[in-house]
């Protein structure tokens, strides 16, 4: 079980509340709610200023820790990718390389207006691909609504496709923040999941005493 308070962590609400604040209300067409990818826009930008700020950031550590060298399947090689022998993967790889260029350019052609808050640098398209694969690589999702977040130590563990549960509490309360259809959506998988095991039970079981018999 691991536990991270939320000052630790890179979320959609500690962009928003940060001092990019204007900016993000200044552009609503690649950061509102109503884009789709608005959310990660913003964690992008938010990123891309804490790297600036080197040590003096209170995400230091954590961004330290981040592997120099990530990947992600756009990043291959053509000829990589013809190994695999797939045309589905490479359709894909393409499509993928498509929207990064697509996010790249949408989101460069808004921070190059601030130069007093991201110098050329920091938001260059070596720096802006190494933090796109590194959030679509360890992102988790968030049951506060429009949230995602990069999350210490807990970001190095597989959590997409596995049996492995995250939640969100209120820093105050401790309260749950899951919503109620989440809620039921998750324990509906649990009872399922312990059906199955009893029904296997069972079956062994069965098996077992026939054995014996």
């Amino acid at each position: 079980i691991v536990k991270v308070p939320s000052k630790h962590i890179i979320s959609t609400r500690a962009a928003f509340y940060s001092d990019l604040k204007d900016i993000y209300f200044h552009h609503p067409e690649i950061f509102g709610k109503h884009i789709h990818d608005g959310e990660d826009m913003m964690v992008h930008a938010f990123i891309l200023h804490e790297i600036q700020k080197g040590e003096k950031s209170q995400y230091y550590e954590m961004i330290r820790m981040w592997p120099k060298e990530t990947d992600i399947l756009f990043n291959w090689e053509e000829e990589d990718l013809e190994e695999l022998q797939d045309p589905t993967l490479m359709q894909e790889a393409e499509k993928q390389y498509s929207e990064f260029m697509d996010t790249w350019n949408r989101l460069y052609e808004v921070l190059s207006k601030y130069p007093e808050d991201f110098k050329p640098q920091s938001i260059s398209l070596t720096r802006f691909k190494w933090v796109y694969i590194l959030t679509m690589n360890r992102c988790f999702a968030s049951n506060w609504p429009c949230v995602s977040q990069m999350v210490p130590f807990a970001d190095q563990i597989n959590h997409e496709n596995v049996n492995v549960y995250y939640d969100c509490h209120d820093p105050v309360t401790g309260e749950t923040c899951v919503s109620v259809e989440e809620r039921r959506a998750r324990e509906a998988k649990e009872a399922s999941e312990k059906k199955d095991e009893h029904a296997k039970y069972l079956e062994t079981l069965s098996t077992d005493l026939a054995a014996i018999a």
